[in-house]
């Protein structure tokens, strides 16, 4: 999928690419929407510098790191992968219900118990559902056409991958506690002293990163998809 030893300038493109979107992501899905729109969680951090480092490096990185533990998992526990044929019509139809929804969800935010979670959980998923339509629309490889033909053995990729990272990247912190979650459902019920949903955001961040990869490989030409 990604090879590491190829020179030629396909794969600076994908990095490249997907840097840009991992770049956006930051900003729109951190700094806008989680910490000042929603207040989901807030970061210690004293200086503009460390929220630039956080943007600029540690986000990208963090994507790379979850699409490398995808593929290694991926080579490990499926020998022949194969695609199922899915209608893009039907996620189409799904992701426009969402941005309905994700629209009405963030008017009536603060009317209701954990609104601005709701809201922020909907927006997510509806844009991880429209990269998956963009890539499935070209009839090349997503992690939904994948997982629908085999889904016992991307099923325990995804949880191995997003958990593992998710206690790599969270135990530690809560000794630092240099980001701290707030206003989330269940978020005195942990695991490792980790809130139980916060692993489940790492599910959603190794979903929305495979998804960004593989958009990007989609629409990058001369560059092998599956």
């Amino acid at each position: 999928e990604w090879d590491l030893k190829d020179k030629s300038s396909r794969p600076k493109k994908i990095y490249y690419k997907t840097y840009i979107y991992f770049l956006l992501f930051a900003v729109i899905g951190d700094i806008i929407f989680g910490i000042n729109v929603s207040r989901l969680w807030y970061y210690n951090y004293n200086n503009i510098m460390e929220y630039l480092l956080l943007i600029a490096i540690i986000y990208p990185f963090g994507g790379w790191v979850l699409i490398q533990t995808f593929f290694i998992l991926e080579s490990t526990f499926v020998k022949n992968i194969k695609l199922e044929k899915i209608d893009s019509y039907l996620i189409k139809k799904f992701v426009m219900f969402l941005l309905f929804l994700s629209v009405i969800t963030f008017i009536f935010r603060k009317d209701v118990l954990y609104g601005d979670f709701i809201f922020y959980s909907i927006a997510s998923i509806g844009l991880y559902l429209y990269l998956e339509y963009k890539i499935i629309k070209t009839n090349k490889k997503s992690f939904m056409n994948s997982f629908i033909k085999n889904p016992k053995s991307y099923l325990l990729i995804l949880i191995l991958g997003s958990f593992s990272q998710a206690i790599i990247q969270e135990f530690p912190n809560t000794f630092a506690k240099q980001w701290v979650y707030q206003n989330i459902p269940l978020i005195n019920i942990l695991i490792l002293r980790v809130p139980i949903l916060v692993f489940l955001g790492w599910v959603y961040l190794t979903l929305f990163s495979i998804s960004v990869y593989y958009f990007v490989l989609s629409r990058t030409k001369s560059f092998k998809s599956s």
